[in-house]
């Protein structure tokens, strides 16, 4: 039971990777993948998309973490930045919704 139960968080922490760093299909609302120098992507972000910082975080890692939404939720773009090293285009979606945090602690 404890090989299976290894296999299966294996499995899924493949499966998150997957998810988090998987290049967007052509018919996804913005065209930008791959990695560059972190001010031509977010200035590419604001002048071609019209998105902007919405929320900003670091991970486990000590990427800087940053998502941006255009002002009518129709399109979003996450990128993460290494330390001292490139930004990349980890993600791109479309019809992002802000929701109210929930007071105290919800957990």
């Amino acid at each position: 039971m404890c090989r299976s139960h290894f296999r299966d968080a294996r499995m899924m922490t493949l499966a998150a990777i997957v998810v988090f760093t998987a290049v967007p299909e052509p018919g996804e609302a913005q065209q930008m993948q791959g990695c560059g120098d972190h001010e031509q992507i977010c200035q590419r972000l604001k002048i071609k998309y019209r998105e902007e910082l919405s929320a900003v975080a670091t991970n486990q890692y000590d990427w800087l973490i940053e998502l941006y939404t255009s002002a009518d939720g129709k399109s979003w773009t996450l990128v993460g930045t290494r330390p001292n090293g490139p930004a990349c285009v980890f993600g791109v979606g479309k019809d992002w919704q802000m929701v109210a945090p929930i007071a105290g602690n919800p957990i």
